[in-house]
């Protein structure tokens, strides 16, 4: 600890799985609406989408506490960063 108390630094990196997958259902028109433009669902197909981030990111965090064999309260109040999500 940096500064021999309770009071810590942590830094390291979050393995990050995370993914979103999308996929529109068109409405009772059959059609699908995108930023309030309509669009038939025959001409487009099937409307799917998937974002993915950054596998690995950066990770800083300020916490209270021991580390792993402390009594009592403990925590960090994490910070990641992460890039801008690719969408495909």
């Amino acid at each position: 600890h940096p500064f021999n108390g309770t009071f810590r630094i942590t830094a390291g990196a979050m393995l990050n799985n995370n993914e979103l997958s999308l996929t529109a259902k068109p409405n009772a028109a059959n059609q699908y609406e995108i930023n309030g433009v309509p669009y038939d669902a025959g001409v487009v197909g099937k409307l799917e989408a998937t974002v993915d981030f950054n596998r690995i990111a950066p990770y800083v965090g300020i916490g209270l506490g021991h580390g792993v064999c402390a009594r009592g309260f403990e925590g960090d109040v994490p910070e990641w960063k992460n890039k801008q999500p690719q969408w495909q």
